[in-house]
């Protein structure tokens, strides 16, 4: 009876649907909208009748993913026309996470539901199936009577013949089904969109964390180290507490600290909360982050959310974790992410604080958590000091006695056999648990006084007898005895031993580490003499028995290494064991060493600083070093220590000895080859399995295809190379790297069996592009390599040459150099491959292609397409977000065609814009405010008293953030400031509505003001006490009064003697502008004198510059002078008064000088970069801090890419804590009395210092010659200083310093504009002499892209060397080499006298290879150079402010630093100066994007394929 109801009541809302049409709002597409915008709270829309992207509904917010497909059908579904939808979806939405749903009122047969579903996950979209199935009740019916109303709303408006009682009696019956609530909860768990697009992932998560912990070799292949903590259920009880309040700290508002000392378990506790975690823990080891700057760390958690989901990488997926890790920063996942990063210590050089800042501002926008895990003392003195984010440290402490009493009894070990010692030794949980591992259970005495280098002798000696026959311990140490006497016997007839090896083998030949105690023979105990050396021996003792009985020795050293291998003290063993393999090559063959190193290079906390004894170890056995780096560089992955053997490979090569081993090694490196269809598809697919097997299949035929296609002399090359197991990339790239600076004519058949290989395998990117970079930056041989190219390059010219010869054919002709042979090449290539062809520009004729700053650009055929759209735009749009909409790029794009060829609808369409400022509030109001300046001259009068009005009788900022709202009101005066009057300005400036100070870009807008107007709005404001009513009354003063009144000066007095600070020094200002005699005399007799604490205040600089003018009109004594004035402005006294002044300050400067240079300073060197600016030499200098990118390595890696930091956190946030960290500096450094250390130091002031006390001076060049690189990048500015004055005097010293200064570090640069720095200065302004003109060539030919040659040539020009910019073109370009030739071109298109190379460019244009792109590339740079100049004139002769604007937006698409900064000052437009620097920053900035991306017309290559090879032939 109920059947038949629920039935019955089925059949009638089945009823009411097929009631209504198919498609359309009213229709069923209309019906499942409701229900769907009902049941996940998210309004939904009906796309577009036609083609719909797959949908025919689409989330009316981005962020709202969720897509539906509505099919009203009484009959059969088609297959195809399903699953075209999911299709079109996939190619056309772009959201992150996308939720394809299927609604149907027939049953959906299971295999379309299949169907369906592997074609969602195929394209990375979640499917649900909504149909009229059987058993227990439809979906779709669930999903119509869960939204209630709306559905019953909906069908009593749209069905026809339909009675609303007995659809509400129907609603009812199956609401109240048994399986209604469970069918309807698992319904919405799969419509909630943020779960439900990283269920599956999450499943998977899991299932990989499974398999990584419940195996100590899967944890050890995966995390580096044995983590099974699954597969130990004893310990997982233990420390139950710990965790679960490690739960309640994992929070997105703070960092996590698990700190512990060596071997507490900091490691094992993470990987049981990754374990445990309800979510995706990602676990990723410190060596994960060697070389990922701040802005790479999306890409690292990319690739760490692809591997620990067991995906492969491709493009695809990484854009599918791309897309979803933006969706969740609008609404983050429910399944949150953790992400846990193992034993930071050691990497010890890399720069944490920042990096796990950034970390964490990118975790915690998505609602995720980050856990560290670090030993204290690195974390309290390292780290923690330069973390502005919150963090919680909870310490990780030993086994409790308890919890080791617990453990021991489950192992069957009895407390009463343990003495106090071990007792204490056993609470190190990784200690205890190597003796659980070594030691026998059933012998008590093996039990009694364990420390943990005898626990670390009997984890040797035990796996010594799981191996071999017992032996007793006096055995063992007269055996190593004996060893120690023939390595020592060995390393002397060598004489390469160290005193340290001598005195401990002598320690070990007698036996002093071991000592025997009464009782049973198995009790002794260990001495530190020789102990580290003994163990060394037991372990090589070890490995060489198990080779002489046969055994593997991989397998032998990862038992002997694994479970000891983050202890410290197995570092030295193994050091120890290298050192003896190193000195005894007459027992142990290369086999042992092999083996040590291939452990050593997954070991964990290696002191950096051992670098030089692991080099000194190796270079002894090099080619066991180069196998072991050809091992692990085939292998995926990358092992802990891999930069050891990176850093030891090339300081080996950099050898006169050294080299000819590894010229041998590179060649056996280059002809490797892989032709395995399996290892080359796997490396990318795997999680489809019919996806993986069409790509193995289409790699398999292209390989049979490659080899069978060979000519007889491609195969008997192929037939002379290796075949090799894993991804030969980096063993390729590395051995070009190695090149770097050597001759390459002695490779030349090498690179043709490279080309071969590169046939072979197509996934060999970075070794192509390291190919190509190697060749054309060659300088070292470059005329014996081509022809060495070509001929060993000839019989790829047969008719019968393989594609693959031919494509090596076209690499090898481009690396000639030749012009003739890159023509050749280029043809070929055309012929191999005649449909390529590259995607070029835009074509010219249309809007897009066009340049609106060449003044002979024609119109664009599509004009009127462009300005249409651009009409369309509504300014209610533009700048409402953070980032930019579409609109804002539509606007910002076709801005510059429309002032170029529709002025009027520029100007109308950009006041639109402006005129919003009216209406908004909030973000829009913020974005509108702060991104329009460049805008400003088309602000009117109108629209500038409408703002002001609105923002004093409103407050239009109330809700934004409180760091922003002062910068508003002063944005939205400085908005409207030129528009009005002097009077209004005085009143905005001293009301509260705009703010508390003034931008310091405003003031060339301040007119010129009436002096009765002001004195009386100073007067008032200080009757009534309001302090930013005085103060901004007095900026405009100070900025537009020409005359000072007698009563006026009297309220100026008044002022200098304010409770307030910035009060005083606007006093102060006025006083040293006006020479006010009676403010300057008070000044003097007051008790006035500089806040020591923290020196860079505005208030001690104008009021030291104050004192120095009435000491200079004899108002006061020098030495009175000297007490009271800050450091910083000593100079300024000296070059004011001289005299008696610098006679008492010059003496302290130099001292100070002298101190910094051979002091040895507890201040530590602060992890940010402080810039000093200033105008004028007495102008206050400003200082701006930054990030640091100053590389603090122990050692350098050969590859080092340049960071461009990004904002990682909330701006305010980072310059909080950039200047805190800043400011603390400062404090300590005036504290110990080095003032130098962050001043602002001239050549002139250097100069003064030089002309009192010459002896002096020469004697800190003097220390500075001697003085070691790392000391002088305290002073590094002063250095230079130095050096320029010295090159006037004895260039060839001053060339020398020069080069020494520059291999320093600073954390302070002067900024001289432009991007230039103090560096620059001092170079390019020394007497020009042969020495310093082999300098400045240098600095040329190192710049690593166009934009830092582009900055060389400014620097050169701007300090008068444009002889020398000229005679290195004319030398470059009169050389054979067409690299030279293309850095002549380059140069002339950048230099300000462009237009005397032209001709020079135009011969080259035509050229194929590095000639023809640099020439393309240096005459664009040198046309809109001249579009520039033009425009710029057209800007400053406008006799309209419409004119000069839109003058101005053209000239933004074409100028860089050949403009000057101050060309309208002259001009009738003057007022706008700000105006024109912001928008030629904004220009200057743009074109250093751009010019970063290439040099020589080429696309950037790696640093060391330039520097390198400018090295070897400076």
């Amino acid at each position: 009876m109920q059947q038949d109801k629920t039935e019955e009541a089925l059949t009638n809302v089945k009823n009411a649907l097929l009631e209504l049409e198919a498609t359309g709002s009213t229709g069923f597409e209309g019906f499942l909208q409701a229900i769907l915008g009902e049941l996940t709270g998210i309004p939904f829309r009906l796309a577009a009748s036609g083609l719909q992207g797959g949908v025919d509904g689409d989330a009316v917010f981005k962020e709202d993913a969720v897509c539906f497909e509505a099919k009203l059908y009484s009959g059969k579904i088609q297959r195809g026309e399903v699953l075209t939808k999911i299709a079109d979806l996939a190619r056309k939405n772009m959201a992150a996470d996308r939720l394809w749903v299927l609604g149907a009122t027939i049953s959906i047969a299971t295999q379309l539901a299949n169907d369906i579903r592997d074609d969602g996950n195929q394209h990375a979209i979640s499917t649900l199936i909504l149909d009229w199935g059987d058993n227990p009740l439809p979906l779709l019916a669930i999903a119509i009577v869960a939204a209630a109303r709306p559905s019953i709303e909906f069908l009593s408006k749209n069905a026809k013949n339909i009675e609303l009682d007995v659809l509400r009696d129907a609603f009812e019956h199956i609401s109240a089904h048994s399986a209604f609530e469970p069918l309807l909860s698992k319904l919405k768990t799969n419509l909630n969109v943020s779960m439900l697009a990283v269920q599956r992932s999450e499943e998977l998560h899991k299932e990989w964390r499974a398999g990584v912990f419940n195996s100590e070799q899967s944890s050890r292949e995966h995390l580096g180290q044995t983590l099974a903590v699954l597969d130990q259920s004893e310990l997982f009880p233990i420390r139950s507490q710990l965790r679960q309040e490690l739960q309640t700290y994992l929070k997105p508002s703070q960092v996590t600290v698990l700190s512990g000392d060596e071997g507490h378990g900091k490691s094992w506790l993470a990987a049981q909360v990754c374990s445990d975690y309800d979510g995706i823990a990602l676990f990723a080891s410190a060596e994960r982050f060697d070389d990922v700057s701040t802005r790479e760390l999306d890409e690292l958690l990319i690739g760490l959310l692809i591997e620990q989901t067991g995906d492969r990488p491709s493009e695809k997926v990484k854009e599918r974790w791309r897309r979803r890790l933006a969706s969740w920063k609008q609404q983050p996942p429910k399944c949150s992410i953790l992400l846990i990063v193992d034993g930071i210590n050691q990497r010890a050089s890399l720069e944490w604080a920042k990096l796990i800042s950034a970390l964490h501002a990118r975790l915690s926008e998505i609602g995720g958590c980050v856990l560290i895990t670090v030993r204290p003392q690195f974390w309290s003195k390292i780290v923690a000091p330069g973390l502005y984010r919150d963090h919680k440290v909870i310490p990780v402490p030993e086994w409790l006695p308890e919890e080791r009493d617990k453990l021991l009894e489950h192992h069957g070990i009895q407390s009463s056999w343990l003495d106090t010692a071990t007792l204490k030794t056993l609470r190190n949980p990784r200690l205890l648990g190597v003796a659980v591992k070594t030691l026998p259970h059933e012998d008590s005495t093996s039990w009694k006084g364990l420390t943990t280098d005898r626990l670390l002798f009997e984890h040797l000696r035990s796996s010594q007898r799981e191996n071999f026959e017992q032996e007793n311990l006096l055995d063992l140490t007269l055996r190593l005895s004996e060893h120690a006497t023939e390595v020592l016997e060995h390393a002397v007839s060598k004489g390469s031993m160290s005193h340290q090896f001598k005195n401990d083998s002598g320690a070990v030949i007698e036996s002093r580490f071991f000592q025997s105690l009464p009782g049973p023979s198995s009790r002794y105990e260990l001495r530190e003499e020789g102990l580290t050396l003994a163990m060394g021996y037991a372990l090589v003792d070890q490995l060489w028995q198990t080779e002489y009985s046969g055994g593997s020795l991989s397998d032998r050293a990862s038992r002997l290494i694994d479970p000891i291998h983050a202890m410290d003290r197995t570092a030295d063993v193994l050091f120890a064991a290298l050192t003896i393999c190193a000195f005894d090559d007459v027992r142990f063959n290369d086999s042992i060493f092999e083996t040590l190193l291939d452990s050593f290079s997954s070991l964990q906390n290696v002191n950096d600083q051992r670098f030089e004894e692991f080099f000194g170890i190796v270079r002894e056995k090099p080619d066991l070093l180069f196998k072991v780096i050809r091992n692990i560089s085939l292998e995926p992955g990358r092992r802990i220590n891999h930069d050891w053997f990176i850093q030891a490979l090339f300081a080996f090569s950099q050898t006169d000895i050294g080299w000819k081993t590894t010229e041998n090694t590179i060649k056996e490196w280059l002809q490797c080859y892989n032709d395995d269809p399996i290892e080359q598809t796997k490396k990318y697919w795997k999680r489809d399995e019919s996806e993986y097997l069409k790509q193995l299949e289409k790699r398999k035929q292209e390989i049979e295809e490659t080899r069978s296609s060979l000519s007889k002399f491609e195969q008997n090359l192929l037939d002379q190379m290796d075949r090799v197991s894993g991804d030969p990339d980096t063993l390729y790239t590395l051995a070009l790297e190695l090149l770097a600076g050597q001759p390459l004519a002695g490779f030349a058949e090498s690179f043709v069996k490279l080309g071969l290989a590169f046939g072979l395998n197509k996934d060999v990117f970075s070794a192509r592009k390291a190919f190509q970079q190697l060749t054309t930056f060659n300088r070292i041989d470059r005329e014996q390599a081509a022809a060495s190219f070509t001929e060993a390059s000839k019989p790829l010219k047969a008719e019968n040459t393989s594609t693959a010869g031919q494509w090596t054919l076209v690499r090898m002709l481009h690396a000639t150099g030749d012009t003739a042979s890159a023509e050749e090449a280029r043809q070929l290539a055309q012929k191999i491959r005649p449909n390529a062809g590259w995607l070029g520009p835009t074509s010219p004729d249309k809007w897009r292609g066009s340049n609106p700053a060449d003044p002979k650009s024609p119109r664009p055929d599509d004009l009127d397409e462009g300005i249409e759209s651009f009409s369309s735009i509504e300014s209610g749009q533009l700048l409402l977000t953070m980032g930019l909409t579409p609109e804002d790029f539509r606007f910002r794009e076709f801005l510059p065609i429309a002032c170029r060829f529709k002025p009027d609808l520029a100007v109308q369409k950009t006041r639109e814009l402006l005129s919003e400022s009216l209406l908004r509030s909030g973000l829009p109001l913020r974005q509108l405010l702060l991104n329009t300046n460049e805008h400003l001259p088309l602000m009117t009068r109108e629209l500038s008293v409408s703002l002001i009005n609105r923002i004093e009788s409103s407050d239009p900022f109330y809700l934004n953030d409180k760091h922003d709202i002062e910068v508003l009101r002063m944005s939205a005066f400085q908005s409207s400031a030129h528009w009005l009057t002097a009077e209004e300005q005085v009143e905005c400036l001293a009301s509260h509505a705009f703010g508390r100070d003034c931008l310091l870009s405003t003031i060339p807008l301040l007119k010129p003001q009436a002096e009765q107007y002001t004195t009386e709005c100073l007067k008032a404001a200080l009757e009534s006490q309001d302090t930013d009513a005085i103060y901004g009354t007095l900026i405009a003063i100070k900025f537009g009064q020409n005359f000072i009144s007698e009563e006026l000066r009297a309220h100026i007095f008044r002022c200098a003697s304010s409770e307030s600070s910035s009060i005083r020094t606007m006093a102060f200002e006025i006083a040293l502008d006006q020479e006010l005699k009676e403010i300057r005399q008070a000044h003097v007799t007051s008790s006035w004198v500089y806040e020591q604490k923290y020196t860079r205040s505005l208030e001690n600089w104008y009021g030291s510059l104050l004192l120095i003018k009435a000491c200079q009109m004899e108002e006061l004594t020098p030495d009175s002078l000297i007490r009271r004035i800050c450091p910083e402005t000593w100079f300024i006294a000296n070059k004011e008064i001289g005299g008696d002044v610098t006679a008492i300050t010059a003496p302290q400067l130099l001292q100070s000088i002298w101190k910094a240079l051979t002091d040895t300073f507890d201040l530590p060197i602060p992890p940010v970069d402080l810039s000093l600016s200033a105008g004028q030499r007495a102008a206050f200098p400003i200082l701006s801090v930054d990030e640091t990118n100053r590389d603090d390595r122990r050692f350098p890696l050969p590859k080092s890419p340049e960071e461009i930091f990004k904002d990682d956190e909330k701006f305010e946030d980072k310059q909080d804590r950039l200047h805190a960290v800043a400011k603390n500096f400062i404090r300590e450094a005036n504290a110990s009395g080095n003032h130098l250390l962050t001043q602002y130091v001239t050549i002139d002031d250097l100069k003064s210092l030089e002309l009192y006390a010459p002896d002096m001076v020469l004697e800190i060049v003097e220390r500075l010659e001697k003085q070691e690189v790392e000391k002088i990048g305290l002073i590094r500015n002063i250095a230079l200083g130095l050096a320029n004055l010295l090159s006037y005097k004895v260039p060839q010293r001053a060339a020398n310093l020069f080069k020494k200064i520059l291999q320093s570090q600073t954390f302070l640069s002067y900024a001289i504009g432009d991007n230039l720095t103090f560096e620059h200065e001092a170079i390019w302004s020394s007497n020009s002499s042969e020495e310093l003109r082999a300098i400045w060539a240098k600095r040329l030919l190192m710049s690593k892209d166009d934009n830092e040659l582009a900055q060389e040539i400014l620097a050169a020009e701007r300090f008068g060397r444009f002889d020398f910019v000229t005679e290195c073109v004319e030398k470059l370009v009169s050389s054979n080499s067409t690299l030279d030739q293309a850095y002549a071109l380059t140069i002339a298109g950048l230099s300000r006298n462009h237009a005397e190379f032209t001709e020079l460019m135009h011969k080259y244009v035509n050229d194929a290879g590095i000639t023809g792109d640099a020439a393309k590339r240096a005459s664009l740079e040198a046309e809109k150079a001249a579009w520039a100049d033009e425009w710029l004139y057209k800007a400053t002769s406008a006799e309209s402010i419409e004119d000069f604007w839109r003058s101005l937006m053209i000239l933004k698409t074409c100028m860089d630093f050949r403009i000057p900064g101050d060309s309208i000052q002259r001009s009738k437009w003057k007022a706008f100066d700000i105006v024109f620097r912001d928008i030629r920053k904004a220009a200057m900035k743009e074109t250093a994007k751009n010019r970063s991306k290439t040099l020589l017309g080429q696309a950037v290559p790696d640093a060391h394929f330039v520097s390198r090879s400018v090295d070897s032939v400076a």
